[in-house]
C-alpha cells in the first residue's frame, strides 16, 4: 500500500471535504484513483448525471452492447452516490456494482490478485462512454449530445471531424492514447479528444503529406531530471528519417530522406498527460518503473499552430503510483477542490493537502534514487482548460518547440 494517512473517519465528515472515499476490494486502487479524477471533472460528471437511468431504457435490446451499457449505467449510479454522499457527509462509498460491471465488461479487469494499470483503465472507460454516446446517436429519434449543450463551464468548442486514425506512415507514431471513433463527435470527444496533424516532408522533392490523428490522451516518454514541458517538446520535435528508415515518397516513387513533425491542431477541454514510467527491461525480462523526477506546473499555456490561439490549462488532478512494478504497488489521487484547495484521495481516506505538497510526487533525483527504496510518482495528469489568464503562474509551452534545457526541471 501507499502512504498511510492519520485522519480518523470522524474527521472526514467535515463539510469542506469535496468528495467521499471509495472502498478498495483488493487491488482496486487503480480504479478508485481514476474514478476520483473523473468525478472531479465537472463537465464529465455533469453529462453523465444528465443521462441518469435513461441509458438502459434507450439501449434495451442492444445485446451486443449490454455489458457496456451496464458498466456506464453503474458509473452514473456511482457518481450519484458520491454526489449525494457529499451532501450527507458520507465518508465512504462502495463501488461494488461498478466493479462487478467492469469485470463483466472487460476480461482483463476480471483477473484478481494483481494490480491493473490506471492508464489502461482510464482509456477503456472513456472509450466505453464514447461508444455509448455513438450508439445513442444512431437510435431513431435520439440525438447524441455535444459538450456545448450542457457544459457547466461553457468553455468548449465544437470540433471538426478528422480524416481517420491511421498511424503515421513511417517509423513509429508518437506514443499516444488513440481515440477509437471516426464518426460524428460526441460530448466525450469534445471533452477529451486532441487533434494532431502529422506532416511529412520529403527532403528531395519537398512534397508534404499531412493527416489528422485523434487521441484521448498524450503519452510522454520520461527521462531523469526533466519536466512536462521538456517531455512535450520531445514529443513534438522534428524527426528525421534516413538510412534504413527512409520514407517512401509517393511523388518520387521511391524511398527518400524525410522529416516529420506532429502539431496540435485542436486542443481538448481536458488535456490528459500519461507519463510512460513503465518500460520493458531486457535484462530482467519484465516491465520496470522509472521513478525519475518529472516536474509539472499547476498552470500550463499551450500554443496550437493552426488557430494561433493560446489555451490555458489548470491542473485539476494527479493520479500517483507508489511502487516499482506495474502489476503491484498502489495508486491514489490528488484533486483540486472548488475553492482551489487540494485533497488527497487514497481509497477510503480523504484529507486536505497543501499545494506545495504536489512536489512530493515529482519523482526522485539521481541522488535520491541511490538512497530511497520506494517512490510515489505522478502517472496521469489532468489539465482542464480555463478562460482566465494567470500570467504570474503559467508555464509557456509553444509548438513547434525546441529542445528544453535541464534548467527547467
Amino acid at each position: 500500500m501507499g502512504k498511510k494517512h492519520s485522519k480518523s473517519q470522524s474527521e472526514l465528515c467535515c463539510d469542506d471535504l469535496p468528495r467521499c472515499g471509495l472502498s478498495n476490494f483488493g487491488n482496486t486502487c487503480y480504479m478508485n484513483s481514476v474514478l476520483q479524477a473523473l468525478f472531479f471533472c465537472a463537465d464529465f460528471r455533469a453529462q453523465l448525471l444528465r443521462r441518469g437511468s435513461s441509458l438502459e431504457k434507450l439501449l434495451t435490446g442492444a445485446q451486443d452492447f449490454d455489458r457496456i451499457v451496464s458498466l456506464i449505467s453503474s458509473l452514473v449510479e456511482l457518481f450519484n452516490f458520491i454526489h449525494q454522499g457529499r451532501k450527507h457527509s458520507t465518508t465512504t462509498v462502495k463501488p461494488s456494482k461498478f466493479f462487478a460491471s467492469l469485470r463483466s465488461a472487460h476480461a482483463e479487469f476480471a483477473e484478481t490478485g494483481i494490480q491493473h494499470d490506471a492508464q489502461e483503465f482510464l482509456s477503456f472507460l472513456v472509450n466505453s462512454v464514447a461508444d455509448i454516446e455513438r450508439k445513442l446517436d444512431q437510435l431513431p429519434g435520439q440525438k447524441g449530445e455535444r459538450l456545448d449543450s450542457a457544459s457547466p463551464s461553457g468553455k468548449s468548442k465544437s470540433h471538426a471531424a478528422g480524416d481517420g486514425l491511421v498511424n503515421g506512415g513511417v517509423g513509429d507514431s508518437p506514443s499516444l492514447g488513440e481515440s477509437s471513433h471516426k464518426s460524428k463527435k460526441t460530448w466525450v470527444q469534445d471533452l477529451f479528444e486532441v487533434t494532431l496533424t502529422s506532416e511529412i516532408r520529403c527532403l528531395v522533392c519537398e512534397s508534404v503529406t499531412s493527416k489528422e490523428e485523434l487521441f484521448f490522451e498524450l503519452s510522454l516518454d520520461v527521462e531523469p531530471n526533466t519536466s512536462i514541458t521538456a517531455c512535450m517538446r520531445k514529443l513534438f520535435r522534428m524527426e528525421t528519417f534516413d538510412g534504413d528508415s527512409k520514407y517512401f515518397c509517393d511523388t518520387c516513387q521511391c524511398k527518400q530522406e524525410a522529416e516529420r513533425r506532429y502539431r496540435i491542431k485542436q486542443a481538448p477541454q481536458v488535456m490528459v498527460l500519461h507519463l510512460k514510467r513503465f518500460r520493458y527491461s531486457e535484462s530482467l525480462g519484465d516491465m520496470t518503473k522509472e521513478n525519475c523526477r518529472v516536474t509539472y506546473p499547476t498552470t500550463l499555456r499551450l500554443t496550437t499552430m493552426t488557430t494561433k490561439s493560446e489555451p490555458l490549462y489548470q491542473l485539476s488532478a494527479v493520479v500517483i503510483h507508489s511502487g516499482h512494478r506495474h502489476t503491484s504497488g498502489h495508486y491514489f489521487t490528488v484533486v483540486r477542490g472548488a475553492d482551489d484547495s487540494w485533497f488527497l484521495c487514497d481509497d477510503e481516506y480523504v484529507e486536505r493537502v497543501a499545494e506545495d505538497e504536489l512536489a512530493m510526487f515529482f519523482g526522485q533525483t539521481d541522488v535520491q534514487a541511490q538512497h530511497m527504496k520506494d517512490s510515489e510518482t505522478s502517472y496521469l495528469l489532468f489539465y482542464e482548460r480555463v478562460d482566465e489568464t494567470l500570467p504570474d503562474q503559467e508555464q509557456q509551452l509553444s509548438l513547434p518547440l525546441v529542445e528544453a534545457s535541464m534548467s527547467e526541471a
